[in-house]
């Protein structure tokens, strides 16, 4: 599965700031952004909530910011508050993808089946690629009783990845006999969810890449 990171990415935004008038507070705000990532990358916790809080907090529209503490609470499966911190990047940056797809995520894990898959939903018309948006989506019609609908979710997430194998897990289950003997049972969003988030910082002595558009 790719690691996304978006530290490279903004390398571009402080030498973008040396162009143009910033004032002390967007400027400080990108001094704490790289402090709380450089934190994040070395799993401090603690020390990269606190830089990038109060990133946001000097400049509120610094979704960079907002989207780097959201990853940092999902790492730590702090669902609310990953929740508030990808809705203020998706705030600043609306048409961003990952953005989407992250607030989605933290909404599922959240149990909030609803927003997650409005969330997940404009993720994909942005960007129909994002196979585990097209996944997610499957879980959600799956537990509302769709079930032609998730397998075509599903379908797609398999389509557009082979290498990821939960899809065709889901497919396999709902063609079991034992699934068609239950078909009249709904799925709760927690079961068989083992891991479907992973980190998306490097360990230590990694390399650092581009964030990418592929979801984790």
């Amino acid at each position: 599965m790719r690691t996304h990171l978006i530290a490279a990415t903004f390398l571009g935004v402080i030498a973008g700031c040396a162009g143009m008038t910033c004032d002390s507070n967007k400027k400080e705000s990108i001094v704490r952004m790289n402090e709380g990532i450089e934190f994040a990358k070395s799993r401090a916790w603690g020390q990269a909530e606190k830089e990038l809080e109060a990133a946001t907090t000097l400049n509120p529209d610094n979704h960079q910011a907002a989207y780097a503490l959201g990853q940092v609470y999902a790492d730590q499966k702090k669902w609310e508050k990953a929740i508030d911190a990808f809705s203020l990047a998706v705030k600043g940056s609306p048409q961003d993808a990952m953005y989407r797809y992250k607030l989605g995520q933290s909404l599922f894990e959240g149990d909030k089946m609803e927003p997650a898959k409005k969330e997940f939903d404009k993720a994909l018309s942005i960007n129909k690629r994002l196979f585990k948006a097209h996944w997610y989506n499957g879980r959600i019609l799956e537990n509302l009783g769709q079930l032609k609908e998730a397998a075509s979710a599903w379908s797609e997430a398999a389509k557009l990845n082979p290498a990821f194998g939960k899809p065709f897990i889901d497919l396999g289950r709902r063609r079991s006999p034992c699934s068609r003997r239950a078909r009249n049972t709904r799925v709760t969003p927690r079961t068989s969810r083992t891991s479907t988030t992973t980190s998306a910082w490097p360990t230590t002595g990694s390399s650092s890449t581009t964030r990418q558009p592929t979801p984790t």
